[in-house]
């Protein structure tokens, strides 16, 4: 750590680096970029700068960078890092679930279908007469590290041994397949339903290319929209929560794609919100029930579930309602550590008659209703983010944690 001497030193040294009739503006830019990370505990991001006069445009390129983040994360950077080391806290720690204190839990509102059950077919018929308003998403910005692939993308990879056929594949074959009930036995005038996917700089270039060389796989190319996320969340150290910096550029902040809650932001660039999104992870497909239960339960968000046994590790949805009379409903983490750290363990035990916890857990797949979304994100333009997502560094190779 530098001293106060020090940080005043190297903010001298950044504030001085411009020679000349240099803007204001920039000044003012550049003296509040340094201030900000020195007060976070950020100096380490300074200690190699030469001298004022020597790499000046290098340093007003990170202060750039620097106020170009801070411009669409609320409260800045420096809130960043105090939501990433707050978080960091909470990781290990037997306070993690303590902001759910003064809460109750209970079971969320929902409806629950039996495949091939006359109301499972009565919801089906409800979902396919809404899909002249629908458009896919699937989030697809990740490697498949994890499945012991990680010179591939998840959607080339093989779903079964018998066909080989690719993820993305199957998950065209599943929308066309919508696509053609809906036309024939609903007289579905809009042929073609938009199928969006989120891209990063890692998978954009090869989804295109298994798009391009497998002639979009039947699918018309007008319909599917490939759109990037850019790589704009701070990388942090996952023991100190502190920025890293690029390994090639020393004045460049280390980043990553902001995360699948960025989609919501990309979609709303899009323009393609009037419609009902149905969006996917790159390991479920969607179905025709779970639409029409968002219509006929009039959801605003519908969240595919599945039955989980009690008492066991993993995610469960739950709403969450205090004092006030307002409610959450969400998929939280480690759902029974959570019930029986607020004292509601016996909550999670299997139900006599469906031998099952009556928190499901929450696959990757949502339905989000177009109006209520859309005045959503008007409001935040599309950049509100709740969240931290960053990438962080151990014992010389990375690894994600997702905190939320």
């Amino acid at each position: 750590m530098l001293t106060e001497d020090e940080r005043g030193s190297i903010e001298e040294s950044h504030l001085n680096s411009t020679p000349g009739p240099t803007p204001r503006r920039r000044t003012t830019l550049n003296r509040r970029s340094v201030r900000t990370l020195l007060r976070e505990g950020q100096s380490h991001l300074f200690e190699h700068w030469p001298p004022p006069g020597e790499h000046d445009d290098d340093k007003r390129r990170f202060s750039e960078q620097v106020e170009k983040f801070s411009e669409r994360y609320p409260g800045g950077l420096a809130a960043y890092v105090r939501r990433a080391k707050t978080l960091q806290e909470y990781v290990g720690s037997n306070q993690r679930h303590k902001e759910f204190e003064g809460c109750t839990p209970s079971i969320a509102e929902g409806v629950i279908l039996k495949y091939g059950s006359r109301k499972y077919v009565e919801y089906e018929e409800a979902g396919l007469k809404e899909f002249a308003r629908v458009a896919f998403v699937l989030v697809a910005g990740g490697s498949a590290e994890r499945l012991n692939r990680g010179n591939e993308i998840k959607l080339e990879l093989p779903t079964e041994s018998a066909t080989g056929i690719c993820f993305l594949e199957l998950y065209i074959k599943s929308i066309l397949a919508i696509q053609h009930s809906a036309k024939k036995r609903l007289a579905f005038k809009a042929a073609k339903i938009p199928f969006v996917i989120m891209s990063s700089d890692y998978t954009h270039s090869r989804i295109k290319k298994l798009l391009t060389t497998n002639d979009c796989f039947g699918m018309c190319p007008d319909q599917i929209y490939l759109l990037k996320q850019e790589n704009t969340a701070p990388c942090l150290n996952r023991k100190t929560a502190n920025l890293l910096l690029s390994s090639n550029d020393p004045y460049l902040i280390k980043t990553m794609p902001g995360g699948s809650g960025e989609v919501h932001a990309i979609l709303f660039s899009s323009g393609l919100l009037q419609t009902w999104s149905i969006t996917f992870h790159d390991s479920t497909a969607a179905t025709p029930a779970l639409l029409g239960a968002s219509m006929l339960c009039d959801f605003d968000v519908n969240l595919l579930a599945s039955a989980r046994k009690g008492e066991s590790p993993g995610a469960g949805i739950v709403q969450f309602s205090n004092k006030s009379g307002s409610r959450m409903v969400a998929n939280i983490d480690c759902i029974h550590q959570v019930l029986s750290s607020m004292g509601h363990r016996h909550m999670d035990l299997n139900d006599f008659t469906t031998a099952h916890s009556p928190f499901p857990t929450g696959l990757d797949q949502m339905v989000l209703k177009p109006g209520p979304y859309l005045d959503e994100l008007t409001n935040t333009q599309g950049r509100d983010m709740p969240t931290v997502l960053p990438l962080l560094e151990e014992g010389g190779y990375d690894v994600m944690l997702e905190a939320q």
